[in-house]
C-alpha cells in the first residue's frame, strides 16, 4: 500500500473523529504512561544522580510510546483492523523503528564529531559535563541541529511507514523522505 502525506493527514481526521472512544483508551496507555515514565525517569536521575535503572524505564517508556504511535498509524491507515491487530503490528515493526533512530542517531554523532574536535581546539573540557559553551561552540553545534531538524522533519511520517509497508528500515527511511519531499517547511511548523 503506497502513503502520501495528504493520505495521512485526512486519514486521520477523519480517525480521531470517527473513533475517539478507541483512541482515548490506547494513547493513555500506551502515550500518556510512556510520556510519565519519560518524567518519572528525568526526575529520578535529578535526585538520585544515577542511571543504572533509570535507563532501563527510559528504554521501557520509549518503546511503550512507539507502539502508541505505530498502533494510532495502523488504525488510521488499516481501516477494519482490531486494536489488538494494531498492537500487534507495532510491535512485530517496532524493531525496525529502533533500528532506523540508532541509524539517525549514528548519522547525528558522526556530523557531531567534527563539532567536538573544533570545540576542543577553542577549549572546551569535553570531560566536564558543567563546561559553558562559547558562541563559538554554539556556531559549531548550529549545522548538526539543522541536520538534526531536517532528518526529524523528514522522517517525521516514518512509523506511518513501517506499519503500512513491508521492506527494511533503508526502504521506510526512503518512503519516508519521499513522502516528506515538498512538505518540509508545514511539517517543520507541526
Amino acid at each position: 500500500m503506497t502513503v502520501s502525506m495528504a493520505m495521512i493527514w485526512q486519514q486521520s481526521i477523519a480517525f480521531a473523529r470517527r473513533e475517539s472512544a478507541l483512541l482515548i483508551p490506547l494513547s493513555l496507555s500506551t502515550l500518556a504512561m510512556g510520556q510519565a515514565g519519560m518524567f518519572i525517569a528525568a526526575a529520578i536521575q535529578r535526585q538520585a544522580q544515577q542511571s543504572g535503572g533509570v535507563w532501563m524505564v527510559l528504554l521501557l517508556s520509549y518503546f511503550l510510546v512507539l507502539v502508541g504511535q505505530m498502533s494510532i498509524a495502523a488504525l488510521v491507515l488499516k481501516p477494519g483492523i482490531s486494536v489488538a491487530e494494531a498492537i500487534n503490528l507495532a510491535v512485530r515493526r517496532s524493531p525496525l523503528a529502533i533500528a532506523s533512530l540508532v541509524l539517525t542517531a549514528f548519522v547525528l554523532v558522526l556530523a557531531l564529531i567534527p563539532c567536538a574536535i573544533l570545540m576542543a581546539q577553542n577549549g572546551l573540557d569535553l570531560s566536564n559535563p558543567n563546561a559553558q559553551l562559547t558562541a563559538a561552540d554554539l556556531l559549531y553545534l548550529a549545522p548538526v541541529l539543522g541536520l538534526a531538524m531536517w532528518i526529524g522533519v523528514r522522517l517525521f511520517a516514518i512509523h506511518a511507514v513501517f506499519v503500512s509497508e513491508k521492506g527494511n528500515v533503508f526502504d521506510a527511511i526512503r518512503s519516508a523522505f519521499a513522502l516528506s519531499k515538498g512538505h518540509v517547511l508545514p511539517l517543520f511548523g507541526i
